[in-house]
């Protein structure tokens, strides 16, 4: 007995290969990692860079770290952040609470496991 199942490729690999058609070897694992930071929230005029405690700062390290960690590891280890959300969300506030998602993909479940304790 044989099983066939066709798909549409989700990336961009066989184009840039000039291949019609693709055999997959392997499925990878699925990791996500949701963050909250919490900074303080205040007025962006009134609030020397000093005192401030920006939370979307520190989530801007973090989406940095994320590409940085999943490039470091190599093919075929993918990481993105495709989810955050900032609040207040107001153009003249400073940024008190960020809530993001980070996703790390791999085909080695051990491998994931060392990208999110790198993440952590």
């Amino acid at each position: 007995a044989a099983y066939l199942e066709l798909h549409i490729e989700q990336g961009p690999n066989l184009e840039a290969l000039g291949a019609r058609v693709g055999v997959v070897e392997g499925i990878v694992g699925v990791t996500w990692c949701d963050v909250t930071i919490d900074g303080q929230a205040a007025h962006a005029g009134g609030s020397p860079m000093h005192l401030r405690h920006d939370a979307l700062v520190a989530a801007a390290e973090l989406v940095s770290g994320v590409d940085r960690i999943a490039r470091a590891a190599g093919a075929p280890t993918v990481g993105t952040v495709g989810r955050l959300f900032v609040e207040p969300n107001v153009i003249n506030t400073i940024p008190g609470r960020i809530v993001m998602s980070a996703d790390f993909r791999h085909s080695s479940g051990d491998t994931l496991d060392r990208l999110v304790t790198e993440f952590e």
